[in-house]
């Protein structure tokens, strides 16, 4: 009996540790956050009932994951705890009868805050400034991440003068909704492997050695509780209001009953009731805030009543996680089809049964890539666990294997590109059609080419490319400009209306920007703010004269692999991606036969147009003066006032900025100090 208990706690460890170390040190989870809770639920239910089978190393009994070996390590000066995870209403009334028991109260005052899916972090502030930022790394030792945290645009890097001597804060990295959505889609575009969900993009990105890499990610920092308390503060009310005054972001209380987002969503509680109706409120938000949350948390307020409620091995006991049940739904997979992008890449599909899920119907669902398909082994009439990860995308989980049919066949990586036959070449995470002329590739590359953030044709969509190209129309850039010469009349589903549609639309795209015309061209991994900067780099080349294509052209084959690689956010592979684009005889070709067009290039969009709609209002004394930061907002397009209202964009503080830093805080606007302000929006430009 007691063997098999032994096995039985041995097997739940092992695979405790093993998701442990793909969720916290690789990023690469394989379960859900609520099937990895029953887990660790039923490994405390076991020790619970053989406690003398309890040992020292077990999961239970520590934070879990692991500081990874590229890194520094850096012990914390107070361990980094893991919270109590509850999913039900019931264990959220057990915590609180429980605490108020222990300190033997009748009511009690508790914090109540969103639970961010991110990236925990540790920020440590000396004399006001930056010194040290650490990741969670196993709750005692972090990972030295402050080189590439102090690229966060959210973070301060001088927290002022007002700052104590020193300040250890901690809280949470992650990336909006929509900043997934779209990086996903320029992956996808660039023809590399997709995200699986927002917590591992953030994570991702702060685990990068080269700081160039983090920087170019939308990251977001929310501080929520302190490292070591600063004795001067009493509650986790007055750490809030503290850190917000010096500009450090979170969360702040609601002023109102009702929860105000995005910044307004923290509360006080002073009941059970209280925490129940922010539970409930904060599921009802949970869709439409701009961030992932995955439940909230509850702290008791008092930093007293904290320190005489202490920790048990791994969590506090003066706080817990109430989290939310996943947006998950079983369905059948009907079909896996096989999707040739733009640059060849082939990437695996799940067709569902259709499925509602959060609102919506869930029919397709990405599978990655083959590597991710073969782990996950999925295949053609398998029922699987569907969720949308991040609240943004289908994601498949998990077949249910014990409803697998018995004959069915694990889905066979392809030896040929589903479209034109032709080789396929394995890169790894994913295959690649060799054949530069598949139809997929030149229809979706002639697509790209026209879609709104590209060159803007607005009739010209997917349907027209393929019956065009069927007709062989189509096969490169400049044959689009040639429609406009094409008997459409007597043509299927052309009617003489839409033809005067097409040639208006092909005439208004005839004049772009070149940061435009470096995107439509589709060059693997040049997105849209790739293909702005390198843009400006031609400009600034030219001395910022207009430019037509050819002499554009000329100047982008003298810039250099080692030029390119100098501009902010653009690497050796991006580099070498542009550089082999402008030596392909066919793109150049192409290039002159858009000129002959009439294709054109409006002049460079100008820098003033980068605070264009924004208002500042200055306060406080800074190393220059105040006319000179109005001249450099105004100069840029921004409006620079002298009172702070609900119109106002940003707070820009020096030293001792008076009641209208008070005012922005009442009124939530952003707050920045001066070198946050010229790292934000001046250098670089």
């Amino acid at each position: 009996m007691k063997k098999d208990i032994l096995k039985r706690l041995q097997k739940l460890k092992d695979e405790i540790r093993f998701h442990d170390r793909l969720y916290y040190s690789l990023d690469q989870a394989q379960i859900t956050d609520f099937e990895y809770d029953q887990l660790f639920q039923k490994l405390i239910e076991l020790e619970s009932k053989y406690p003398e089978l309890k040992t020292k190393d077990s999961p239970s009994q520590k934070v879990p994951g692991q500081a990874l070996s590229k890194f520094k390590k850096q012990a914390h000066s107070v361990p980094m705890l893991s919270l109590q995870n509850s999913y039900s209403k019931t264990d959220i009334e057990s915590f609180y009868e429980r605490v108020l028991k222990l300190l033997k109260q009748k009511k009690l005052t508790c914090f109540a805050e969103p639970k961010l899916d991110g990236m925990a972090v540790e920020l440590i502030y000396e004399k006001g400034f930056l010194t040290k930022a650490l990741s969670r790394g196993d709750g005692l030792i972090g990972e030295d991440i402050t080189a590439v945290i102090k690229t966060l645009r959210a973070l301060p890097l001088f927290l002022g003068n007002q700052a104590p001597p020193f300040l250890e804060v901690r809280g949470e990295v992650l990336i909006l909704k929509k900043d997934f959505e779209r990086i996903n889609q320029e992956q996808e575009l660039a023809g590399l492997s997709l995200f699986a969900n927002p917590r591992n993009l953030a994570a991702g990105s702060l685990r990068q050695l080269d700081p160039k890499i983090t920087a170019s990610r939308p990251l977001y920092c929310f501080i929520h509780s302190p490292g070591t308390p600063l004795k001067s503060l009493k509650t986790q009310k007055e750490f809030i209001e503290k850190i917000q005054k010096l500009s450090l972001p979170a969360f702040r209380l609601s002023s109102s009953k009702k929860l105000n987002q995005p910044l307004e969503l923290c509360r006080l509680t002073h009941s059970m009731e209280d925490i129940i109706d922010y539970y409930e409120e904060m599921q009802g938000l949970r869709s439409k805030l701009p961030f992932e949350i995955d439940g909230i948390v509850i702290k008791v307020n008092d930093f007293e009543d904290q320190g005489e409620l202490g920790v048990i091995s791994r969590s506090p006991r003066w706080a817990m996680a109430g989290k939310f049940a996943p947006e998950q739904g079983i369905t059948q997979v009907e079909n896996i089809k096989l999707q040739v992008g733009r640059t060849g890449v082939i990437t695996p599909v799940a067709v569902l049964k259709p499925l509602m899920l959060g609102g919506v119907q869930i029919c397709h669902a990405s599978l990655h890539n083959f590597k991710e398909l073969a782990r996950k082994d999925i295949r053609m009439g398998d029922f699987v666990l569907v969720h949308r990860a991040g609240d943004v995308i289908p994601e498949v989980i998990k077949a249910l294997k014990e409803r697998r049919v018995a004959k069915s066949e694990i889905f066979k990586t392809p030896s040929f590109c589903p479209v034109c036959k032709g080789a396929v070449r394995d890169q790894g995470d994913y295959l690649l059609c060799e054949n530069s002329q598949c139809p997929a590739v030149i229809e979706n590359k002639l697509l790209h080419f026209a879609s709104k953030k590209a060159m803007n044709i607005e009739f010209l969509g997917t349907k027209s490319v393929r019956k065009f190209y069927s007709w062989n129309w189509l096969n490169c850039y400049s044959d689009i400009y040639d429609l406009k010469g094409k008997d459409l009349k007597n043509k299927e589903g052309f009617g003489e209306k839409s033809y005067q549609l097409l040639v208006e639309s092909l005439d208004k795209s005839k004049k772009t920007t070149l940061s435009r015309f470096l995107f439509a061209l589709g060059i693997p991994l040049v997105g849209e703010q790739t293909a702005q900067k390198i843009s400006e780099k031609v400009y600034e080349k030219h001395k910022g004269r207009e430019l037509d294509i050819l002499s554009a052209l000329s100047i982008l084959k003298t810039i250099s692999k080692e030029e390119l690689e100098n501009i902010p956010d653009i690497g050796p592979l991006v580099a070498s991606s542009f550089k082999q684009a402008l030596e392909n005889k066919e793109l150049v070709k192409d290039l002159e036969g858009l000129y002959k067009r009439g294709v054109s290039l409006s002049q460079q969009q100008k820098k003033r147009d980068l605070l264009e709609g924004l208002t500042f209002v200055i306060t406080g004394s800074f190393p220059v003066s105040r006319s000179e930061i109005k001249a450099k907002i105004e100069s840029l397009g921004g409006k620079v006032s002298s009172q702070v209202s609900g119109k106002t964009h940003f707070l820009i503080e020096g030293e001792k900025p008076g009641s209208k830093k008070e005012k922005a805080l009442s009124l939530s606007v952003p707050i920045l100090n001066y070198e946050d302000f010229l790292r934000k929006f001046i250098r670089g430009i």
